[in-house]
């Protein structure tokens, strides 16, 4: 679902159900296969979700992996 095969994307964070992430593409598809990073990140985004705060998290690929790396602002 608009997934690079490297590389970095950038995706606006809808829910967390269940400890994954419900993630907005590009191309208006949902994907929820992504789950949330543990640590200081996963925190992170599961304050500003809760909060209300609209949030983009930038998804690093590589090697066939997908991670949560960043969040910020949705523009």
């Amino acid at each position: 679902l608009g997934r690079k095969s490297t590389g970095r994307n950038e995706f606006t964070l809808i829910c967390i159900q269940d400890g994954y992430l419900s993630l907005l593409t590009e191309t208006g598809e949902v994907r929820e296969d992504l789950k949330l990073p543990e640590g200081e990140l996963g925190k992170e985004i599961e304050g500003k979700y809760n909060a209300g705060e609209d949030v983009q998290v930038s998804v690093m690929c590589a090697m066939s992996e997908e991670y949560a790396v960043a969040i910020k602002p949705c523009k």
